[in-house]
């Protein structure tokens, strides 16, 4: 009686632990599952996982993407789910919920679904600011299974820039589809280098 107590008493924090962080499932995917039906969203498909240093530190390195025939849906163990709507006639760009790195560069990922077909090649041109500081960055898509991956690191050294740029990427992994900041293009090419289709998004004013 006495062992069952203690096991009790021992137990205590830990399930206050598991309260106060929402009642986790033992499995990410098991979460995601659960954050799915906690939305009210369609059950998708994960089409794509990659690992997050940041996530890393904190558990399940993992984030996830999956996608409905509507939707594209992202999330990690940090991360509450995050339901993007998805392009019924062309490409779809989404940001990842969080770092991909941290160290020796801070980088962050965008990911697109539904590149057209005959895809060898992509760009993305995206336009990060805060308050008065602006600048334009390219990056270049790596394919990965479905989807395509844009790793955006950081480049700047100078403690004033990197502090402004390190703040407008880490607004990055906190956007979704109805607070996305900053303008970008992407470019899909074939193997000869021509254009097949370019995918524009205009931004909005942070005012």
């Amino acid at each position: 009686r006495r062992a069952a107590r203690n096991l009790a008493l021992a137990l205590l924090p830990l399930a206050a632990l598991w309260y106060l962080k929402g009642y986790p499932l033992p499995t990410q995917e098991m979460e995601f599952r659960r954050l799915e039906r906690q939305r009210l969203a369609e059950r998708s498909e994960i089409i794509f996982r990659c690992e997050s240093q940041g996530e890393a530190m904190l558990g399940d390195p993992n984030m996830l993407l999956g996608v409905t025939d509507t939707a594209v849906h992202t999330s990690s163990d940090s991360h509450t789910l995050r339901v993007w709507p998805r392009d019924a006639d062309g490409p779809t760009l989404v940001t990842l919920p969080s770092e991909l790195e941290l160290q020796p560069v801070f980088t962050v990922g965008l990911a697109v679904v539904d590149a057209p077909e005959g895809t060898a090649a992509a760009r993305l041109t995206l336009t990060l600011s805060v308050n008065d500081w602006e600048e334009d960055y390219t990056a270049e898509g790596a394919r990965q299974g479905a989807v395509w991956l844009f790793p955006l690191p950081a480049r700047h050294t100078e403690d004033d820039l990197r502090a402004l740029e390190r703040h407008a990427l880490s607004d990055l992994t906190h956007q979704d589809a109805n607070t996305f900041l900053f303008p970008y293009t992407v470019e899909f090419l074939d193997a000869e280098g021509a254009l097949l289709d370019t995918l524009t998004y205009l931004g909005w004013d942070r005012e």
